[in-house]
């Protein structure tokens, strides 16, 4: 969620394809996903991981 939310892998692309040129621009730093909703679709293993990551409290 962190690095589809900060473009990690398409900056990675952008780097090994040689298209790097001196520093990236405001338009590719992606988004701030502090104090953002989350949708979670099922509680179950990986939701409840994710729940538990994201500070929500399910009791």
């Amino acid at each position: 969620m962190l690095a589809n939310a900060r473009r990690i892998t398409e900056l990675d692309s952008f780097v090994r394809y040689g298209e790097w040129d001196n520093s990236i621009g405001e338009e590719q730093f992606g988004i701030d996903v502090h104090h953002r909703t989350i949708g979670i679709v099922g509680l179950g293993r990986i939701g409840r991981a994710l729940a538990k990551r994201a500070s929500l409290d399910l009791t």
